[in-house]
């Protein structure tokens, strides 16, 4: 089954829910599964777009067979195909667990995403002007077996700043000495990421592996998941108290019994949380322990709710090489302006210096009961304006929301309508981590 990004199963709750706290009254369950149910059975196939098609088709998505099954960490339930990997669809209830990841603690396996570790003469060097963001430092040993650095989101962009792939960067191991580089980088990243860094930079100053393989990666979320990861990775209170320090992007890397765990801050999801990295092993015990103390495992499609409800693009889905990278609204978060030059600089520097953009990822909020199409096209008047690229029916926000393109020409007295002559609309809103109160 094919599925939109994460896929879209889509919550809705009737009645007006808590921004902070989702609570599902009995009676809203039955039609909520049923919703739940019938978006299963109707989604479509990601956005066509040219720039989308030639990421998958580079991905090699063409020869996806049960390998992904047979190398994910999980058992399946339910699957979909999402950006060209399978990945779990949900753990069986989307209910509940979209409303435990919002109110106390969710765990996802995501290690369908790429990992790769760059070592060789000088790695940092080597990337400096390849990666627009700011490059990593060696970790500081906080604790014995425990050190503490920090990540940086990324962008790869070719000379006319098309998006090659996002990514995060971070130091590889807790030797400060020891200059490896350890990177997150999408499925559907990886293959053209690495295909650059080949034409690129000579085998002299830095050597690339791919280490997905050999290694995991789990998704905790929710109000509890600081304390449910202390727990289950972490030996002392000292310890714990470092998880409450860390801001987004900090890190702790703890090489307890011979194995490099290392736990990741991130709000790639509106509820926030950690990602854990590890080797296959260290996950697929983890995972275990996890089941048999009943935290509660989800899936792709309430990772997509969440994703959305944060206003967060994923590359493949929303940000692809049709998009120049000014147009996703990721240059404040993914660009240093300070480190010199990097591939693409010359057209990110000159949309900042004019001020002005054609068109620029948005979040949008829905209005009627028709639930649009990843794809579907924006109108003003019959015109043109846009179109939507990802499509959550939101607890959070009491109905369906969005991300897409929209242009930035447009008066504010425009009405936006979805579709050339739908009377269904959508107000537009600026993306930014709180952007459903608006």
């Amino acid at each position: 089954m094919i599925c939109h990004g994460d896929s879209l199963v889509n919550i809705k709750v009737n009645n007006v829910v808590s921004v902070d706290n989702i609570h599902l009254p009995e009676k809203d369950v039955d039609n909520l599964s049923r919703r739940i149910q019938r978006a299963s059975q109707i989604m479509q196939a990601m956005v066509d777009t040219d720039g989308f098609r030639g990421q998958i088709k580079s991905a090699g998505t063409s020869t996806l067979s049960n390998v992904y099954r047979r190398r994910y960490l999980v058992s399946d339930v339910s699957w979909c195909e999402v950006r060209g990997v399978q990945v779990v669809r949900h753990q069986g209830d989307p209910v509940k667990e979209y409303r435990d990841a919002v109110n106390t603690v969710a765990v996802r396996d995501r290690s369908h995403r790429g990992r790769i570790r760059v070592d060789g003469k000088t790695p940092v060097a080597a990337l400096q002007g390849i990666l627009t963001g700011r490059m990593p430092v060696a970790p500081v040993q906080s604790t014995e077996f425990v050190w503490k650095g920090k990540s940086f989101y990324s962008a790869v962009l070719t000379p006319k700043a098309r998006v090659v792939t996002d990514l995060r960067i971070m130091w590889g191991s807790h030797h400060s000495e020891q200059e490896t580089l350890f990177l997150d980088v999408p499925y559907i990243g990886v293959t053209p990421f690495i295909e650059y860094l080949r034409r690129t930079v000579p085998p002299r100053l830095a050597t690339f592996e791919d280490i997905t393989e050999q290694t995991g990666l789990l998704s905790f979320v929710g109000p509890e998941a600081t304390k449910i990861v202390a727990k289950f990775l972490l030996r002392s209170n000292n310890q714990t108290a470092l998880l409450n320090d860390c801001e987004h992007g900090d890190y702790i890397l703890s090489n307890l019994d011979g194995g490099d765990i290392r736990i990741v801050r991130m709000e790639e999801v509106s509820v926030g949380g950690w990602n854990v990295f590890s080797s296959k092993k260290n996950v697929r015990d983890l995972w275990a322990r996890l089941k048999s103390a009943r935290v509660q495992a989800f899936g792709a499609s309430v990772w997509e709710i969440l994703r959305v409800e944060a206003g967060v693009p994923a590359f493949g889905q929303d940000i692809g090489d049709s998009n120049i990278f000014p147009e996703t609204g990721l240059v404040d978060k993914a660009v240093d302006h300070n480190k010199g030059c990097y591939t693409g600089q010359e057209i990110v520097v000159r949309v900042r210096d004019r001020g002005h953009i054609n068109r620029l990822l948005s979040g949008f909020r829905l209005h009627g009961e028709v639930l649009p199409g990843v794809g579907e096209r924006l109108f003003v008047e019959g015109r043109e304006v846009g179109w939507l690229t990802s499509v959550a029916e939101s607890p959070r926000a009491g109905g369906t929301v969005a991300l897409g393109y929209l242009r930035q020409d447009l008066r504010q007295s425009d009405v936006i309508t979805v579709g050339p002559s739908s009377k269904f609309q959508a107000t537009a809103i600026s993306l930014g981590p709180n952007w459903l109160e608006f």
